[in-house]
């Protein structure tokens, strides 16, 4: 909500209250529901998106500093964006890009590692070699307009936010996080490692057979 009341426009609390619903001058209520509104609104779906994955790789790995760096799924994203910005044409979606630099970051990371600290290892190795990727590709664009496409991309920003793009991630967001909760159980079951507790139980089952 501060981000709604909040801006470089200067907007007064009753201005922003009557834009909101749907009164007071047009320049206000463009200024709310076409700028401030999708920007807040799609700066809390990525985010709840964030916090919901990197608490699934929390879980998964077994350990709470595990982000998406860990695997290389950032820098594989982040590669995948700059190769569609440097060398794609203007139509192909930015977003597809990213997601299937991702998911290739992924299975190499699979493929790599066999275990856990094999994972480990692959994930940073990869890492390593998609920032290089991506550094390469900021050196082939300077002078190049397609530079600050990629320097966007890189760093973020949801200056571009439009309610297209909130309706396109708020299926996504739902239906993950629908999901995730459906998961929830069993990924706390395998947050609590592989070994089990033993129990006054289970240490009588020698004895049973003398009772």
């Amino acid at each position: 909500m501060a981000a709604v009341f909040l801006g470089p426009a200067p907007l007064s609390f009753s201005q922003v209250v009557a834009a909101l619903l749907g009164k007071g001058e047009d320049k206000a209520r463009i200024i709310v529901w076409e700028l401030r509104f999708p920007r807040a609104s799609l700066g809390f779906l990525a985010g709840a998106a964030l916090s919901l994955s990197g608490a699934v790789m929390q879980g998964v790995f077994r350990n709470p500093l595990a982000s998406p760096y860990l695997l290389g799924v950032a820098a594989g994203s982040t590669a995948g964006a700059a190769a569609a910005v440097a060398f794609g044409p203007s139509f192909f979606p930015r977003p597809v890009a990213a997601f299937l630099g991702g998911i290739c970051a992924s299975f190499l990371v699979w493929k790599l590692g066999r275990t856990e600290l094999g994972l480990i290892l692959a994930g940073i190795a990869l890492s390593s070699l998609f920032s290089a990727a991506t550094s390469f590709l900021l050196f082939l664009t300077a002078g190049n307009r397609r530079l600050e496409e990629i320097l966007f991309w890189t760093m973020g920003g949801l200056s571009r936010a439009t309610w297209p793009d909130v309706r396109l991630l708020a299926p996504i967001v739902a239906g993950g996080t629908l999901l995730l909760w459906a998961w929830a159980r069993r990924l706390d079951a395998l947050s609590l490692g592989e070994e089990r507790p033993v129990s006054w139980a289970w240490n009588l089952e020698p004895y049973a057979a003398s009772f």
